[in-house]
């Protein structure tokens, strides 16, 4: 045996032999850490000082009256002009806007005749519904569905609807003489006038989608004439959540 053969070998420097890959992890960990700590600061801070980090968050509602589809608001959530709308409404927690042929809302007889009278282009009419009650309740669970949008798309929304009004009426609300819309079929409904046009190719439901799709939600307003055809869209594109009570 030879001399010094049993003697221990010197070790490597720890370390020195590991992989680099390994050395990325640590940093990656350490990268994780820092950003977690920041996340939980930024929370923290929104916390401290009240900040609602949800407070862009906004809804619009689309109802199923049968043939008809509206769209409406909280009171809460109008912004102007539209909000004006709203005192027409004392107490109302809800704004529901629709469309139709003038001649059809205002005739006291709905039979074959005005229905045939109301495929040819005429004038149109919005008609506002306040609700004190939810929309659910007022219309039903399966009727409704709550869309959450943007502050911005929810103003681009309330636009169209205010622009389909009349330059007249608009004028009204805003003080300048006339008659701020006439009673509605039912209590709690107006009239108001507009000079958009009501045909066969462009019904409530249509006008319904444009005033959607306005806000920047994928739905479809081309070829839209049907209830069905829109509240499909809508379906498709509702919370999985079913629409709370408010």
């Amino acid at each position: 045996m030879q001399q010094g053969s049993l003697a221990p070998q010197p070790r490597p420097a720890a370390g020195r032999n590991k992989p680099a890959n390994s050395r990325a992890g640590v940093r990656l960990h350490c990268q994780r850490v820092r950003w977690a700590r920041y996340g939980r600061a930024v929370v923290l801070s929104c916390l401290i000082f009240g900040v609602d980090v949800s407070a862009d968050a906004a809804s619009v509602f689309v109802a199923r009256r049968g043939w008809h589809i509206d769209v409406g608001f909280a009171v809460a959530d109008l912004t102007a002009p539209l909000n004006v709308i709203a005192a027409k409404f004392p107490g109302s927690r809800y704004v529901f806007f629709g469309f139709g042929d003038r001649q059809y809302l205002h005739a006291a007889h709905r039979g074959a005749p005005i229905l045939l009278r109301a495929l040819w282009p005429g004038q149109g009419l919005v008609l506002a519904t306040a609700l004190g009650a939810a929309p659910t309740a007022a219309f039903g669970r399966d009727s409704v569905v709550e869309l959450s949008i943007s502050r911005e798309a929810l103003t681009k929304v309330q636009s169209f609807i205010w622009t389909a009004l009349s330059p007249s009426q608009r004028g009204a609300f805003e003080g300048l003489g006339g008659e701020r819309g006439i009673p509605g079929p039912y209590s709690g409904s107006l009239f108001l006038d507009s000079d958009t046009t009501y045909d066969a190719f462009h019904t409530c439901n249509t006008w319904a989608a444009e005033a959607l799709h306005s806000g920047g939600l994928q739905i479809r307003s081309r070829g839209v004439i049907f209830a069905g055809q829109l509240w499909r869209q809508v379906r498709e594109r509702a919370a999985p959540a079913p629409v709370g009570e408010r």
